[in-house]
């Protein structure tokens, strides 16, 4: 028997247009994994990292390791 809060959500949910109804499915669904119980917050950055782009990546200092200060602090590269 659904509460007064999935009544809510689903009363919502059917007064709005498909498009938005499918926005809506797919934001819960992303909720839904990253909430899983069973994975440990390696797994989730694991999941982070698939998912960014080439650009992404290319845009990646090789150097972070090294001037992490700078970086982070905005102190003078050593």
């Amino acid at each position: 028997m659904p509460t007064h809060m999935e009544q809510s959500v689903l009363e919502g949910l059917r007064r709005l247009p498909l498009e938005q109804r499918e926005k809506v499915v797919a934001f819960v669904q992303t909720l839904v994994q990253n909430s899983s119980p069973h994975s440990t917050i390696w797994e989730k950055i694991e999941k982070r990292i698939e998912q960014a782009s080439p650009e992404v990546w290319n845009k990646m200092p090789a150097d972070g390791a090294e001037q992490h200060d700078h970086y982070l602090y905005g102190a003078p590269k050593k």
